[in-house]
């Protein structure tokens, strides 16, 4: 009995073991790299910004985007015509947005303040 007991225990956390294997993967986030367009064509001054890649939630659509914000530039975010909240921290500006469809250009709108008071909103398009 005891030999059969313990054939079943460690068969059970054999089990264990592999359905969790297969289950972390299903939560976790994705990373999506991006380029971002302005104009219609590639811009590596907007691109400069990026830091990282977006991150995708394991729901499919609420990705979070992470730029470099070292010189204070970037004072907003707008997208879908919305104001979206930005979090500042260590240098960078992170917003998340509900992205539903990654074949298709994203437009963000970032406001933007130069040192000496000039400021101009600047939209681009973040293309996967």
């Amino acid at each position: 009995m005891a030999k059969t007991m313990k054939k079943t225990i460690t068969l059970m956390l054999t089990m264990m073991v592999l359905a969790l294997a297969v289950a972390i993967p299903a939560f976790a986030a994705t990373n999506k790299t991006y380029t971002f367009y302005y104009n219609g064509a590639p811009s590596t001054h907007a691109s400069a910004f990026i830091n990282g890649p977006a991150v995708v939630d394991n729901d499919g659509f609420t990705t979070t985007f992470t730029l470099l914000n070292t010189s204070n530039v970037i004072k907003g975010v707008k997208y879908n015509g919305a104001t979206v909240p930005v979090t500042y921290s260590s240098g960078n500006a992170v917003f998340t947005i509900e992205v539903f469809n990654f074949n298709a250009p994203v437009s963000i709108t970032l406001d933007l303040q130069y040192p000496g008071g000039h400021s101009a909103p600047m939209t681009v398009q973040a293309v996967f």
